[in-house]
């Protein structure tokens, strides 16, 4: 098997697009309602990582309570995309930690809670 996408229920659509994209840096490639109060959008970056945003009006504010959900990025340069993130008011959750060969990470938290791991030299 191989993973094509990573889904992520959000509350707000247009404020999640506007975090992975304007922030992250990621492009909107398909964006369509399946059924009524359903919105998708899937977002790659520049590798083909796909990410699925669905934005479900008939979900309670109950079912969003926790996030089980997260998504880890690779990057050249950890320190300048913290700095930008900084910049963008973005709360660094967990700041730089080492990770085995050389590498390192630190996690922020997108507008739905859900966390994101930035690596810079950690491959697997």
């Amino acid at each position: 098997m191989i993973q094509k996408y990573t889904t992520v229920t959000v509350k707000d659509l247009d404020e999640s697009l506007d975090f992975y994209i304007n922030i992250l840096g990621l492009k909107q490639v398909n964006k369509f309602s399946p059924e009524s109060g359903v919105t998708i959008s899937f977002l790659r970056d520049d590798n083909s990582t796909l990410i699925e945003l669905l934005e479900d009006k008939n979900l309670s504010e109950e079912d969003f309570k926790e996030s089980r959900v997260s998504i880890g990025f690779g990057v050249d340069n950890l320190d300048e995309i913290l700095d930008r993130l900084k910049i963008e008011g973005i709360e660094i959750i967990r700041d730089i930690i080492n990770t085995p060969g050389d590498g390192k990470l630190a996690t922020i938290k997108d507008p739905n809670g859900v966390e994101i791991g930035i690596n810079q030299g950690f491959n697997m």
